[in-house]
């Protein structure tokens, strides 16, 4: 994968860090409780069930969670919900913790490496359930792959995280 733009080594500088930091654990468990599970984002336990909930997130739906990171909410909705999860992002250092985190947790999920933000290569991404997707979350403003990705959401609804 292309970084030319300094994107994934930005991200794979932040993930490695933050993954060290024993303050942005305390922070992020004394902010969120039992919630946090090492995200980079605060929406806690009670967001990210709203949000599971909205979505109609249970067993047997297809999740694409864009910009994965560390992998900490793609594990929770595997966890909370039985949805399929799939999670992309541009950080090689943030896969392999994310794959550190999924086998930990005892859930499957499948994680695919792609930058979503400077060449839309996700567009291009062959996912094996895309033709199955029920819904996605992420940050969608800067991401060129929407089009795909709406043609791949059965139900056709974005939902940002």
């Amino acid at each position: 994968m292309k970084d030319s733009h300094g994107v994934a080594a930005y991200f794979d500088a932040l993930y490695a860090s933050l993954a060290q930091s024993p303050t942005h654990a305390r922070i992020g468990r004394e902010a969120l409780g039992s919630g946090f599970v090492g995200q980079l984002g605060f929406a806690g336990e009670e967001e990210l069930f709203r949000l599971a909930e909205l979505a109609g997130m249970g067993p047997g739906r297809a999740v694409l969670d864009l910009c994965c990171g560390m992998g900490g909410t793609s594990v929770w909705y595997a966890q909370r919900t039985g949805s399929h999860v799939t999670g992309l992002d541009c950080s090689p250092v943030g896969l392999s913790l994310a794959r550190k985190h999924t086998r930990a947790s005892g859930v499957a999920i499948e994680l695919v490496l792609a930058d979503l933000w400077v060449s839309g290569e996700a567009s291009n991404v062959s996912l094996s359930q895309a033709e199955h997707l029920d819904f996605a979350i992420g940050e969608f403003r800067e991401m060129k792959m929407q089009p795909s990705l709406e043609r791949a959401l059965r139900h056709r609804g974005l939902l940002k995280a």
